[in-house]
């Protein structure tokens, strides 16, 4: 994955849940890993209890902008 030299650290979230389509909670996990960690580290990170959609950026709030 290739992250512009202005950014310094990725964003991973994952979509969690318990119960069912009818009762239970839903939530996000938030997680901010070093620009240079591999993406399998990442999704590592992410099949542990992840029950829908993994969103990877950039944070753009630590640029060198």
């Amino acid at each position: 994955m290739y992250i512009p030299e202005m950014y310094e650290r990725v964003i991973a979230t994952k979509e969690r849940s318990a119960g069912n389509e009818s009762i239970g909670d839903m939530w996000l996990e938030t997680k901010s890993f070093p620009k240079n960690t591999k993406i399998e580290e990442i999704i590592r990170w992410a099949k542990n209890n992840c029950t829908g959609k993994l969103i990877i950026t950039v944070d753009e709030n630590g640029s060198h902008l």
